[in-house]
């Protein structure tokens, strides 16, 4: 089937693109930020998939103009720096909440220079589970939103 997917670039709408690539659709995503269309097709492998999304994909979410989860900036001396879309900075509240998942899940959660002392972990996208990811992205939402917001019903984000 072909399919084709507006906001294919969003967290949401990658993984939409990501499960559609994996069961044999044709996918046509419309990146969030231009006009280019993507079109991206199911490879020998998931990594082949991966490397598709990869090349494309972006993030940035905030909420009341706060950030809760965007792309790494990695930064290398001499060079530019280059957004990486396989690995998330996540907000998490504060230091012991970072440390607990530092110290608890190393093949998930790491930090980098210039993350000291700020709540804010790397995440590898590809380790986790997307259930897991949609609890980590949910409660990091809920400590920035504004109260008023966070404390309405909320079925799904």
């Amino acid at each position: 089937m072909h399919v084709f997917v507006t906001g294919g670039t969003g967290l949401i709408g990658s993984a939409v693109v990501a499960e559609l690539l994996r069961n044999g659709h044709t996918v046509l995503a419309h990146p969030r930020r231009n006009r280019t269309y993507l079109r991206l097709q199911l490879g020998k492998d998931r990594h082949d998939v991966l490397q598709q999304l990869r090349a494309v994909f972006r993030f940035d979410f905030q909420v009341d103009g706060k950030g809760f989860i965007w792309s790494y900036p990695e930064r290398r001396p001499g060079h530019r720096r280059v957004l990486r879309a396989d690995i998330a900075v996540l907000y998490v509240g504060d230091e012991a909440e970072k440390q607990a998942l530092l110290l608890g899940e190393p093949g998930i959660f790491f930090t980098a220079p210039g993350y000291g002392g700020w709540p804010l972990v790397l995440v590898r996208l590809a380790e986790v589970a997307v259930e897991r990811l949609a609890e980590l992205v949910t409660d990091a939402w809920r400590m920035r939103a504004p109260e008023t917001l966070a404390a309405e019903p909320q079925t799904r984000l």
